[in-house]
């Protein structure tokens, strides 16, 4: 029925094909399944009808009977989802809410799909999550939040996506792909939403993430913790589109251990903005910056003694400056007058020579002018 141009299913379309297992209606027009609709199927595994008209999952009654493993709701005019929505979906593997127009997710409305593992609502218009939404979700290994606009992600969010391995002291997480890019995130503290190991005697949980993506959003610094996190993690991040401060020098010294991982690219300054990191070269500007001589100390020392001193040393160095100018100025002046001296006494010698040859010089002319 995929591609029909079905408006509405009948109660009696399906009650004799018992041992069917996929089921298609997307690309159609649906917006009614009649309750009970599928009540003979009870072997139905498969479900999908992406890309319809469907706008409200209880009143569509698209779920009444039925126990699917995967679920594809995506391209639709959801805009609300009822805590009932999901009732007894306990078999629920795969779940695809992609493409709708849903703005907040409530609170317990997966309580029931124990057994989710990829949950998929990106593209759509959630700007709040409730901090109980994913509760019960013990078995997610992927998410998907991609595409939204949610501002703030709680690090709570996330804690109910865990199991008690044991109560009083340790809970593991079995989320592996997380997907929050292109949203309007503006921090992220890495370290606190994910610890990567637990002390003893804590209940913090535990994750292994494989891959972490917060690409496209509006990140422009990071905290020493999470650099810290980024650089041992064995996660695949993706960081890029954010638009980081290259001024921040804390961020930069940590990216020359950290460029391997990641894709930053500049808001500032002006003249930097869109460019990424590893194309800039210098990575701190404000470092850059003070370890340019000034005009005075360009004047005052020789490249080839003093190179790349920072201008902004302490008093010590300072003293240190003084006395090795004041070095080079006696140097300066001892040799000056070594030089001096030096040729004071050539030309002394010179002038004695001159009169030597003068005088020898003389007595064979008066011999030659005798001969003639």
């Amino acid at each position: 029925m995929k591609g029909d141009s079905t408006t509405d299913v009948h109660i009696s379309t399906f009650q004799n094909n018992i041992k069917i297992e996929h089921l298609d209606l997307s690309t159609n027009l649906l917006n009614v399944i009649y309750s009970n609709t599928f009540q003979y199927n009870i072997n139905l595994n498969f479900s999908s009808s992406r890309n319809n008209n469907t706008s409200d999952i209880i009143e569509t009654g698209i779920l009444s009977g039925i126990n699917p493993t995967y679920l594809d709701l995506s391209g639709n005019k959801i805009r609300y989802l009822d805590n009932s929505a999901f009732r007894k979906q306990g078999q629920l593997l795969a779940l695809n809410l992609s493409e709708n127009m849903l703005q907040c997710i409530g609170s317990d409305i997966f309580t029931d799909c124990s057994n989710l593992c990829t949950l998929s609502l990106s593209t759509n218009n959630i700007s709040d999550i409730s901090r109980s939404a994913f509760y019960g979700l013990e078995h997610l290994e992927h998410l998907d939040l991609s595409n939204n606009i949610a501002q703030v992600i709680k690090p709570v969010l996330f804690e109910f996506l865990s199991i008690s391995t044991n109560r009083k002291y340790q809970q593991v997480s079995k989320l592996k792909h997380l997907n929050l890019a292109q949203n309007k995130i503006r921090s992220f503290n890495f370290k606190s939403y994910f610890p990567s190991s637990t002390n003893s005697g804590t209940s913090d949980t535990t994750y292994k993430l494989v891959s972490l993506y917060v690409s496209s959003n509006l990140l422009n610094s990071l905290e020493a913790a999470s650099m810290r996190w980024l650089k041992h993690t064995a996660a695949v991040m993706d960081l890029s589109g954010n638009s980081w401060k290259s001024d921040r020098c804390a961020l930069g010294e940590a990216w020359r251990e950290l460029r391997h991982k990641l894709t930053l690219n500049c808001s500032s300054p002006e003249d930097r903005t869109g460019c990424t990191w590893d194309v800039i070269g210098d990575l701190c500007t404000d470092r850059i910056r003070s370890m340019e001589p000034t005009a005075r100390n360009k004047l005052n020392m020789s490249s080839d003694v003093m190179p790349n001193i920072t201008t902004d040393t302490g008093p010590a160095l300072v003293s240190t400056l003084i006395v090795v100018n004041g070095i080079l100025v006696a140097c300066t002046i001892v040799g000056g007058c070594f030089t001096v001296v030096h040729l004071l006494k050539e030309l002394r010698k010179g002038s004695e020579v001159q009169e030597h040859n003068e005088v020898s010089v003389a007595p064979w002319c008066t011999c030659l002018q005798a001969k003639a």
